[in-house]
């Protein structure tokens, strides 16, 4: 049995009209106030409709539709340690020449010796283009000159003896041979460097000959 504090409200016929004491209201119907509902999330949440989205944006994986490549290289990671199989991935060779140390000829020169290891004949054509942009950018440095960098090449290719003792060439002497021999024939190229490294390589064709099969015709391409 229910019990209620009960109180006495006059109506307009002069009727008595009992109540609860909440939930009711007073002369007039009486109406008990509905239960609140629990709110759910809606569905929706997170997205309005005929303006700008306020979702938070998701980050999806890249995918490659129709053929389309899409770029996901590390061009940071590559310009320290040259890899094969991230070199036939790279779209934008100019930046990988933005992150190469080039601080001085000896780290412009390990970078492209590294580079000469890695190199195929797929990707020959990104190696110029990377060989191009690094050279460009080093020969226009006031801390060294043209001729510093080509001397560090030289030693990278074990064509002349480093200071450093310890040093040990590391280079496929080929490869960065047919880089230079690209590299000479550019406007970029200043031709008194060009000339005295054609002069070394003619002076070590013996050499040369004994570590890159088949090399005539590139040696011939240093004949300037």
């Amino acid at each position: 049995k229910q019990w209620y504090q009960r109180r006495v409200a006059i109506t307009a016929g002069g009727t008595v009209a009992s109540t609860p004491q909440t939930g009711f209201s007073f002369g007039t119907s009486v109406v008990a106030s509905p239960p609140k509902e629990e709110s759910k999330p809606s569905p929706f949440a997170g997205f309005s409709f005929g303006g700008n989205p306020t979702a938070t944006p998701i980050k999806t994986p890249t995918f490659s539709f129709g053929g389309v490549k899409v770029d996901t290289v590390d061009y940071k990671a590559f310009a320290k340690d040259p890899q094969e199989s991230t070199l036939e991935k790279i779209l934008k060779p100019e930046v990988v020449v933005e992150e190469v140390d080039r601080s001085s000829p000896a780290s412009v020169a390990a970078f492209l010796g590294k580079l000469s290891t890695v190199m195929n004949n797929k990707t020959e054509i990104t190696c110029q283009k990377l060989t191009d942009g690094v050279l460009k950018l080093s020969f226009s440095s006031t801390n060294y000159s043209p001729g510093d960098v080509m001397n560090e090449l030289l030693v990278v290719m074990g064509l002349i003896k480093s200071e450093d003792k310890d040093f040990k060439p590391n280079a496929d002497v080929g490869n960065l041979l047919r880089l230079l021999s690209h590299s000479i024939s550019q406007d970029y190229f200043p031709d008194p460097t060009a000339r005295i490294i054609a002069a070394f390589i003619r002076k070590d064709e013996d050499k040369i000959m004994s570590k890159v099969n088949d090399c005539s015709n590139l040696l011939n391409s240093f004949k300037i």
